[in-house]
């Protein structure tokens, strides 16, 4: 019997082909002839199949039969019994010894099986398996729109010789590789081939996929399809023989795939600093090559399902990994923002974040008109991160000074504006006040910092002026030397004799009366066609500092006192600011302290011209007592 070649066949079967075997059939003295095959291969252990073939059996194939020879071709399915796909087919080295033999038959009975003739058995020979693709994997480049696939040959794998294991080498010039994609959750065969075959031998294994879809899974298959394979599955690659059937890659597949996810996931993380209690201030981190890219914010309510997008253009730096925008609030209303951006065609887009501002409103100052006007009182007050979009409940209260109890007077007023004024229109001429403003949430709580406001106090009072008139004298009309008058109000709950004035510690610039003059009836005054006359009374404080400032009228005239050795004496001086003509400084009187203060307040007209205050003159003088420096009234 001949040495048979031997190799896969194209459904999964180790192919046997014998070449001019000689045709013993018609001999009356052969039973059969044939081969006795023994396969050893390895998975996951060590395994051996045997089978006997005679050139009778179903499933041989003779041809060539003449002259007494003939071609003898059979096929053996070495790891499994089914038909369908060879189980570890082409990827498993199977290592075939045979010999072939003749049954031998006399007077037409067969000789017992202990006379069946047998040559040598024939030393064996590995049946090499193909390579299959290792270390699959999928570079997806999101700025340059490419997937790029790379994997590995298996070079060697373990086989068994009949008697030990060993490694065999795979081949892989005998086949090309081919790469399929197709969209994770379809079936396999709705595959697209995104690249020309690469020979089985080709150094770089690696192709690029550009026609593929943002925002999609994939599922890219590598397949090595031996030329034995390739009529019969070459357009049917997902239906190769092997071990898994096409469902899920094993390691004795000739296939193997990977998942790639084309979501563009930039990692655009938004946040928001704290820091900034008047506007919501977004930041975001990127890692994304901004250049050429327009960044937008969108925001919706909690109840909205439609995203709107903020008109504001948003700059980003190209050289920095984090930007940032300064949006309206409101502490009570929350919003939901992201950022988006398109690239190559596609919108991407941050996580979301829901927020409001970062702090409520509270009520920073309190100040109230001083005499400035008659019969009224303004008090005005600042608001600190004022709510734009909702409206804060103003409660306005005041007591007389002195006393404890405080009398509301308003509580109408709501706003949503940084300063707010209110007028009193009911003070009490010649009483003076202390005025407090409180602030409520007109729609949520949180819009006011209670703790915050310290319930700020200012004193107020309306302008008290009137018009006395007759004499103190004695019989014939000589007026009395030293005495004074004292405006007393005389009422059911206050003595007669109770002097009445507001006295106040001024420290500070800007803390003390200010005077807001009506342009049109001082008009004169300012153009220097008219006079203007100011009388204070007033304390210098002992811990006031040498030089300290008194009034000033228009930052044009500056009229103080100025320490006069260690005794507590003091002069008055005059600045005038500096002009054309050059700064004038003039010490008109001054003060001196004794055991009882006996002060000398000048009364001095001012008169302006054009360029500021130009000529002093004084025009009358008084006696003043005081205890402390303050203002009478």
């Amino acid at each position: 019997m001949p040495k048979p070649t031997i190799e896969w066949g194209d459904d999964g079967k180790v192919s046997f082909k014998a070449t001019g075997v000689p045709d013993k059939r018609s001999s009356d003295k052969v039973a059969s002839q044939g081969y006795a095959v023994t396969l050893h291969y390895y998975e996951n252990g060590v395994h051996s199949s045997n089978a006997t073939v005679t050139a009778k059996d179903n499933g041989v194939t003779l041809s060539n039969v003449k002259d007494g020879k003939m071609d003898m071709v059979f096929g053996y399915w070495p790891l499994t019994t089914s038909e369908a796909y060879a189980k570890a087919a082409y990827t498993v080295p199977v290592y075939v010894d045979y010999h072939g033999y003749l049954k031998l038959k006399k007077d037409g009975n067969i000789v017992p099986e202990g006379h069946t003739l047998s040559q040598p058995t024939v030393e064996g020979e590995f049946i090499k398996p193909f390579t299959r693709p290792t270390d699959l994997s999928v570079d997806f480049d999101r700025w340059g729109k490419k997937n790029t696939v790379k994997w590995k040959r298996q070079t060697k794998v373990k086989g068994y010789d009949g008697s030990k294991e060993v490694d065999v080498e795979c081949r892989y010039k005998e086949g090309k590789w081919h790469v399929l994609r197709y969209v994770k959750g379809q079936d396999p065969s709705t595959y697209k081939e995104i690249a020309t075959p690469l020979a089985g031998d080709e150094t770089k294994l690696e192709v690029t996929d550009t026609n593929f879809d943002y925002d999609k899974e994939y599922v890219y298959r590598v397949v090595f399809l031996p030329t034995i394979l390739e009529s019969k599955f070459g357009s049917k690659l997902t239906q190769l023989p092997g071990h898994s059937n096409g469902t899920k890659a094993t390691a004795y597949d000739l296939w193997n795939e990977v998942e790639a996810d084309t979501h563009l996931g930039l990692h655009i993380t938004l946040t928001q600093d704290m820091s900034d209690t008047e506007k919501v201030w977004l930041k975001w981190q990127y890692s994304v090559p901004v250049s050429g890219l327009t960044w937008y914010v969108e925001y919706k309510q909690p109840s909205e399902k439609t995203w709107r997008e903020m008109t504001e253009t948003i700059a980003v730096d190209p050289n920095q990994t984090e930007a940032s925008a300064k949006f309206s609030g409101s502490v009570c209303d929350a919003v939901t923002y992201r950022i988006k951006t398109k690239v190559s065609g596609s919108f991407v887009y941050s996580d979301t974040l829901m927020t409001r501002l970062s702090t409520g409103s509270y009520i920073k100052s309190v100040t109230a008109t001083t005499g400035t006007h008659e019969q009224t009182v303004d008090v005005t007050w600042e608001v600190e991160n004022a709510d734009p979009t909702n409206e804060i409940i103003y409660v306005v209260k005041r007591r007389p000074v002195g006393t404890e109890e405080w009398t509301l007077v308003s509580d109408s007023l709501r706003s949503n504006q940084r300063i707010q004024t209110w007028t009193d229109t009911r003070p009490q001429t010649g009483t003076y006040y202390e005025y407090t403003v409180e602030a409520y949430g007109a729609k949520c709580a949180e819009q006011v910092e209670k703790a915050k406001m310290d319930g700020i106090v200012t004193p107020g009072f309306s302008q008290a002026r009137g018009t006395i008139t007759g004499h103190i004298a004695y019989g014939s009309g000589t007026a009395v030397k030293g005495v004074r008058v004292n405006l007393t109000k005389s009422t059911a709950d206050q003595e007669s004799d109770q002097v009445q004035y507001l006295s106040r510690y001024i420290e500070g610039a800007g803390k003390g009366l200010v005077w807001q003059a009506d342009p049109s009836k001082y008009a004169g005054v300012f153009t220097g066609q008219k006079p203007a006359t100011l009388q204070l009374w007033a304390m210098p404080s002992g811990d006031g500092g040498d030089q300290m400032a008194l009034a000033t009228l228009t930052n044009a005239l500056q009229v103080g006192v100025k320490k006069v050795g260690s005794e507590g004496a003091y002069k008055t001086v005059v600045k005038v600011a500096e002009t054309e003509y050059g700064p004038e400084e003039e010490t008109i009187r001054g003060f001196y302290r004794t055991t009882r203060m006996r002060a000398m307040t000048n009364w001095w007209m001012a008169t302006s011209t054009a360029n500021g205050v130009r000529r002093l003159s004084r025009t009358a003088c008084t006696t003043a007592n005081s205890t402390r420096r303050s203002l009478s009234m």
